[in-house]
Parts: structure tokens; sequence; C-alpha cells
């Protein structure tokens, strides 16, 4: 028996639940705006896609695609109405509405992480924990908000002395939130979150694949109380969001998690509008140990960060530069490692590894091991499909920094890559060789060489005695190079979703005549 007709035994293959589907008769009670449509009244005859489970082929539900520009014009009218409403309610209204939702989120934790659990294929203990991670987040962005304070310039230019100036932070406008298929529900609250609570609207674009959970999500905004103009979710394929809302003069600001390749396209649909945009791209980030690095240490941070959410991580360690001296006892390490690693049941408390998004993304994952074996690396163990969706974690040995994999062949899966090098020199080179520069990891018994070593990496965070597949909620995360442009995080969004703005009271210190007092 397979692990797809194992899963679908588990869960009683072929029953629906009739919540997550779009009912064109109204029946649905959900109350936000889907491609500018009130929920479940969308006209008859528009293209569908069918949402399925990637394990099981259940179908979860049925989205109506956006099109044309009757329905651009929908989305963007209701997203400037919606402005007009929330970015004149007050800031302390609005935190008490987020808070609700994260109350609301909460409570909906079973909901939400089964979910995405079966829409992605992702674990479900790992589901609850992005619940949950999303619930934190949510509330420390309530806490940033109610504490943003304005500035008051000070008093040192001549002339200028009896000025006041004092700044305020405004909405940027209607902002659209592109959130990726890998961490939906905390990738949509990282994007939506702060952008609410800064008095904009929202428009965001929902993942292909898996855009199940956040539909729970926009209800439970509503709920809380966002007026369902203010946040609308877009279902819409890749051509209608450029022509339509990428590039419209109505939006302020675009903030987009994905592919490197996408986000070139989105900055330069951007360009003419001179849009704010924020880009968390690619990443091929380097794990590199020292000749001291405690191995049964190393090759468990690389294993379990490597096929944590089936490798679809874009700040995981993808490959691992490894003195030759000790490469061969910790590619013997890393695969014992492996072999310990439970792959199955996503439904599975147990499963530490389920299946990729879909199909299409296995086979790319396959063809890019088969090419990189090749190219002369030798596949230790793993890179076999199952049921289609189903990758096992492979390990990669004898690569060369001339291969693919070595610059910018970002495999998004459960694959690990082993480069030996002769000097910590050629290690460092070696790393910065490619395009990217999202994160890095450095395992070395002597911590202060681990931060010299990370000085000299390109990256936008270095992780010290550790490896990759790291983000703190609070952290300011992005990369440098080609892994984006801006930085995400309950430490910084909240700036990047607002605008300054300067007051002055001119003269008023020598407005008052006190001689006669």
């Amino acid at each position: 028996m397979g692990i797809a007709e194992k899963f679908a035994r588990s869960i009683g293959f072929g029953q629906v639940s009739d919540l997550y589907n779009i009912d064109r008769n109204g029946g649905c009670k959900m109350s936000f705006y889907l491609n500018g449509y009130a929920y479940g009244s969308n006209p008859a005859k528009r293209s569908t896609v069918d949402i399925k489970n990637p394990v099981t082929r259940e179908v979860m539900g049925t989205l109506p695609l956006a099109e044309g520009n009757e329905d651009a014009e929908r989305v963007l009218s209701y997203a400037e109405e919606g402005l007009a409403i929330w970015e004149n309610t007050p800031l302390y209204r609005r935190a008490q509405i987020m808070n609700k939702f994260a109350d609301l989120l909460e409570k909906n934790e079973e909901r939400v992480a089964e979910t995405l659990c079966r829409n992605m294929g992702r674990p479900i203990s790992e589901c609850h924990g992005e619940v949950s991670l999303t619930v934190a987040l949510t509330r420390g962005y309530v806490e940033k908000a109610n504490h943003e304070y304005g500035e008051v310039m000070p008093q040192n230019q001549p002339g200028l002395e009896n000025d006041i100036i004092f700044t305020r932070r405004e909405p940027l406008g209607v902002c659209m939130c592109i959130v990726p298929f890998n961490a939906p529900v905390e990738l949509f609250a990282h994007k939506t979150v702060p952008a609410l609570l800064m008095g904009n609207s929202v428009i965001a674009k929902m993942p292909s694949s898996d855009p199940m959970p956040i539909l729970i999500m926009a209800d439970l905004l509503t709920q809380a109380g966002v007026p369902h103009q203010t946040i609308q979710l877009l279902y819409a394929s890749g051509k209608f969001v450029s022509q339509y809302i990428n590039k419209s003069p109505r939006i302020a600001a675009i903030t987009f998690t994905g592919s490197t390749q996408v986000g070139r396209a989105v900055y330069e649909d951007s360009a003419p509008q001179l849009h704010r945009v924020f880009l968390e791209m690619g990443g091929n980030d380097p794990l590199i140990l020292t000749e001291d690095a405690d191995l049964d240490y190393a090759a468990d941070q690389l294993v379990s960060t490597r096929t944590l959410n089936g490798g679809q991580v874009c700040c995981s360690s993808k490959r691992t530069l490894v003195p030759d001296t000790i490469a061969d006892a910790f590619v013997e390490k890393v695969k014992a490692r492996i072999a310990k690693v439970r792959q199955g049941n996503p439904l599975d408390p147990r499963t530490e590894l389920g299946s990729l998004i879909n199909a299409e993304a296995a086979a790319e994952v396959k063809r890019q091991i088969d090419e990189t074996v090749r190219q002369g690396a030798i596949c230790v163990c793993g890179g076999e499909i199952k049921d289609d969706v189903f990758l096992t974690p492979t390990l990669l040995d004898g690569v060369t920094s001339d291969m693919d994999v070595a610059k910018n062949m970002e495999i998004f899966g459960p694959v690990m890559t082993i480069i030996r090098y002769h000097s910590i020199e050629e290690a460092i080179e070696i790393a910065n060789q490619t395009e990217y520069g999202l994160q890095a990891g450095i395992i070395a018994k002597d911590a202060t060489q681990g931060i010299a070593i990370g000085a000299r990496i390109k990256a936008g965070m270095v992780v010290v005695n550790g490896a990759g597949s790291y983000r703190h909620m609070d952290m300011p995360f992005g990369g440098f190079k080609n892994s984006g442009i801006g930085r995400e995080g309950i430490a910084i969004t909240l700036e990047e979703f607002s605008q300054p703005k300067c007051y002055v009271m001119k003269n008023v210190l020598n407005s008052v005549d006190f001689s006669n007092n």
C-alpha cells in the first residue's frame, strides 16, 4: 500500500467539507471579498480551479479565477473604499481588531492547521507550529504598533530655532501582498497584519496551489472587525496580477515572497509607478563547517533543517561546505541521520517529512538531482519520487564549485549537497559565488572564528553554531544581492508599511510677547 493510499484511508477519501467550498448561490457565509466579489456571489460563467490535496488528490474546493478588466476594476475600487474606511479608524481600534483576530486564530488553530496540512502535504506538527507562531507574531505586531512614536527635530539650525517640527506615521495606501505557497499562514500574517495595523487596505494574492487556509484567515479577519473591502483576496494568474494590479497607479506598495525570477518581474511592473516594493526572494545558502565542528551536531542541524517543510524553505542550507579532512566522516553521519527521518502521512503527528507541494515541484527537484549527478556528483542516498509528490531525502556528495548547484541552482526540496574545500578562504569564496545572499550557517567550536567567517559572507543573516532555516518573528528578515529588497519582521515592517509626515509649527516659540506679563 502506497503512502497516498494510506493517507486517503486515514482521512476518508472523498469526504470534502462544505465549509471550504465556494457556493455560487450564496450558501457560504464567509464575508470577505474574493476577486472583488462578495464570497459566494461570483458570476456563473468564469474559469475555475479545483484546489487539491497533493497526497490524496482530494478536491478541497473550487475557486474562480479573476479575469479581465471588470474584475480588476472591482478589486481596486473596493480596495480604495476599504482604505477610506480603515485609514480613518483610530490606531487603538485597529489594534483591538487585530488582537481579536489573534484570539480567533488561536481558537481555530486545529481547523487552520489541518486545512494547511491537507492542502500542502506539510506535516501536521509543523502546521500547528506555523499557526501558533502566527498568533504570536500578530500580537507582537500589535504591541509594536501601540508603541510607534513620532519624533521631534532638534533646534540646531540657525534661523529655525523657534520652530517645532514633529513627525507622524501615515498609511501608504492600497497594498498588494503576494503570498507564497511554502508558509502561507505565517507569511499572509507577516504581510497583511502590519499593513492593516498601519491603516492600509490590502489585496492579498493567494498562492495557486494551497489557498485554502488563507480563506479561513481572511474570514477570521472580517469576523474580528476588518471591513471586507479592506481585506480582499485575489485568486488569479500571474498574468492578471501583472497586467491589472502590479502596474496600476492605484496601488501604493507591493510586498512579495517567492522566486527571484518572479520577483524581478514584479519589480519591473512596479517601476513606472514607483511603488514601494519589498521583495523576499530565493536563496542558495551555504553552511560552512570548520575542522573542529561537532559532526553529530552538524549532521543533525543539516538534516533537520533541510527536511523542514519538505526542504521548501528559501533560507535553508542548500550547499554544505566541509573540510576535505573530515568530509568522509561527515557524509556517513548525514547518511545515518537521514535514515532516521520519518516520511509519510502528513496528518500523522509522528511524521517529520511530508510531500512536496505538487507533482510538478517533485519532478523539478528530481530533474535537478539528475542534472547534478550528470555533472559528476554522487547520489549517496535518496533521490526517488514516490506516489508523485513524495521525494525521499537526498544526499549528494562530490559536488564541485563549478557545478550549477554550487552556484545559482536553488533546489526547493529535501536535498543536501556536500562541497569539499581545502582552506577556509576557498570555502568563503565558494559561499559568495552565488547571485543569492539570503542566509548562511557556520558550525565551529570557536564562536569568534564563526563570527569572523560570517563577517565575510555576503548574506542578510549569519547563523553561528547552526544551520539555516532560521527566522525569528522579530528580526528584520531579508537578503543581500538577488535575494531581495527590504526586510520583514516585527522590528521593521510597520515602518515599511507607513510613511513619516513632518508637521512644522513655524516660529511658535517666539510668537507670544511675554514682556507685558
